[in-house]
């Protein structure tokens, strides 16, 4: 069995058979993650009697999305990592790719008054930071996110398709043994710097 882990947003926990097939997939809508993490998935995995001696794996979104979400997930990744636990790790953005849309532009806040882009299409990819007033106007294709802050008919929910497509996703994951590093907009010493310093 494998374990979902998403913290990017909220919380997002899925327990996947062997197969790749979904037993449970649990939302849970909080802005603290630290203090449900380890009770969610303790609660989880006890409901289907799963132990952590019968996971073959853990599967973790790395991003892009809140820096202290993102890290409490992956602080825990990385435990179950050292205890033996394989380990994958994806972005939300590549899931329009891996579902075979062969082009479009992925779309998040990343504070600063930026948004972020990964935009796709059969010459290749390519990220950005632009201003926020500035991001919808600028492009012309299917847009997709992750984010609530962009539930709107014309955006596309990436955690929607996650959950209509899990098999697929995690499949691909596992079997490209995909181990993305955490994806933060900007470079550390770029985003936590301190003016005047």
């Amino acid at each position: 069995m494998y374990l979902y882990l998403d913290t990017s947003e909220d919380l997002t926990l899925a327990v996947i058979h062997s197969d790749y097939e979904l037993i449970e997939l649990s939302e849970i809508k909080t802005k603290k993650t630290s203090l449900v993490l380890q009770s969610s998935i303790d609660e989880l995995m006890q409901k289907h009697e799963v132990t952590f001696s019968k996971l073959e794996g853990i599967i973790f979104c790395a991003g892009p999305g809140s820096y202290t979400g993102m890290r409490v997930g992956q602080g825990f990744v990385d435990i179950c990592g050292w205890q033996g636990i394989k380990t994958y790790s994806f972005y939300h953005f590549q899931i329009p790719k891996i579902l075979n849309r062969d082009k479009g532009y992925w779309i998040s806040k990343a504070f600063k008054g930026e948004d972020f882009i990964f935009s796709w299409d059969q010459k290749g990819e390519s990220q950005s930071l632009i201003q926020s007033s500035e991001s919808l106007t600028k492009m012309n294709g299917e847009l997709y996110s992750r984010f609530s802050q962009f539930n709107d008919q014309s955006v596309i929910s990436t955690q929607a398709l996650l959950k209509n497509h899990l098999k697929e996703i995690t499949e691909y994951v596992v079997e490209k043994n995909l181990q993305e590093p955490l994806f933060y907009y900007r470079p550390l010493e770029v985003e936590f710097k301190v003016p005047n310093a």
